[in-house]
């Protein structure tokens, strides 16, 4: 196990491209850490400069306290899984998992040894006899992994080595992967785009873009305070939203939303605001599900009209009328408080007792006094709707089966 730190490095290819620029961490000894970010944010850049695969234009990368520039790959005591598997197909698993041990004239009793403790650990112990084409792609990431596990190098490098799988497999292998690391604690660094595998997986999370390190922290803390606006845009999903405001006297004004932000610096700023920190206030919900729906595109009101049967009336409707009557505004596009229109009358309706004269004490039976007959009222609404929508309608009496 060692540490690894790059000291201002900057990596910039022959044709001028900036690959990565002035990079400055330190991955301490037994870490996990993992570098995330955007295609062509320089992260791989930086691994391929550790393996020695690239040379860094300027500055320095040390491994165990000793600078390593110029020194050959296979001397640095490393070992690199990458993103294609990069398996032998003319080899068996046995013989893919051996060949690093064999590079380094170990004895064949302990290439044995070290080999069958991988394969049992990666649960490979029935693949062994098998190529690489006869393989399934987590099977292969698996061997890959082992290979570099057999080593048992002072690094490991980890190139995207999931990208290639689907969700499941990349689930079950994230999970193996964090066993392995607490098992070995060996000093590793992970790079990704997916920024689910570097919360999951990294002690620590460095941010790329740009071939520059944004933020370097650990996942809770790049989460809650992010360093600028592309870590909190980046890192989340859902993502982070931003809210352009103005800032005064330690208010914060973001169009709707008003805040007190005692010590916010004055001036045009921008508010980001997670999914999960929104809260509705005691009652909120239920005033907002009470709250009636906006009328539907292109529609009308009703000329306003005290019909006794409008929802929110006071007055009630006599139950023999209900029954025998067709309540309710036939045209589709109006959007007045009347009930649509049915072709059977579901019932009658409660009535407040002695809302309506009792059709047995010689009253009328129809519904209250001439004036007051809903019937009336209803062809005089029905009336009011066709001159309102300037069209014309027939509105037909219910007739009982």
């Amino acid at each position: 196990m060692a540490e690894v730190s790059f000291h201002e490095v900057t990596k910039v290819f022959p044709n001028g491209t900036t690959a990565v620029e002035a990079l400055t961490c330190t991955i301490a000894d037994g870490e996990f850490m993992v570098l995330v970010g955007p295609s062509g944010c320089g992260k791989t850049t930086a691994l391929r400069m550790i393996a020695g695969l690239e040379e860094p234009t300027s500055g320095a990368i040390a491994i165990g306290g000793e600078v390593v520039n110029g020194v050959s790959p296979q001397d640095r005591d490393i070992a690199m899984v990458f993103q294609s598997y990069a398996l032998y197909p003319h080899k068996t698993v046995l013989q893919n998992l051996a060949f690093g041990l064999r590079q380094h004239k170990m004895p064949t009793a302990e290439i044995t040894e070290r080999v069958r403790e991988v394969s049992s650990l990666l649960t490979l112990d029935d693949l062994l006899d098998r190529k690489p084409a006869q393989l399934s792609g987590g099977q292969r990431q698996r061997v890959a992994m082992g290979r570099a596990l057999a080593r048992r190098p002072r690094v490991y490098l980890l190139d995207e080595p999931l990208s290639n799988l689907d969700a499941q497999l990349r689930t079950q292998l994230r999970a193996d992967l964090k066993q392995l690391h607490q098992r070995f604690s060996t000093t590793t660094l992970y790079v990704t785009h997916d920024q689910v595998e570097a919360m999951t997986l990294g002690e620590r999370i460095g941010v790329m873009s740009g071939g520059k390190l944004l933020q370097l922290d650990t996942p809770q803390e790049i989460y809650r305070r992010p360093a600028n606006v592309f870590v909190a845009g980046f890192i989340g999903s859902p993502p982070m939203n931003l809210l352009s405001a103005s800032a005064a006297d330690g208010h914060v004004d973001a169009g709707d939303l008003a805040l007190e932000v005692p010590g916010a610096p004055s001036g045009e700023l921008v508010v980001g605001v997670r999914p999960e920190a929104l809260r509705l206030p005691t009652g909120a919900f239920a005033a907002a599900a009470s709250r009636p729906p906006p009328p539907p595109p292109g529609s009308r009101p009703c000329p306003p009209s005290g019909l006794p049967s409008s929802p929110g009336s006071t007055r009630a409707v006599s139950p023999r009328w209900a029954r025998r009557s067709n309540l309710g505004c036939h045209w589709k596009t109006c959007t007045c408080s009347m009930p649509r229109r049915v072709s059977r009358w579901p019932g009658p309706s409660p009535s407040p007792p002695g809302a309506w004269p009792d059709p047995e004490d010689g009253s009328d039976a129809a519904g209250g006094a001439a004036g007051d007959d809903p019937g009336v009222a209803v062809r005089e609404r029905q009336r009011e709707c066709r001159r309102h929508l300037g069209r014309a309608g027939r509105v037909g009496r219910h007739r009982p089966p």
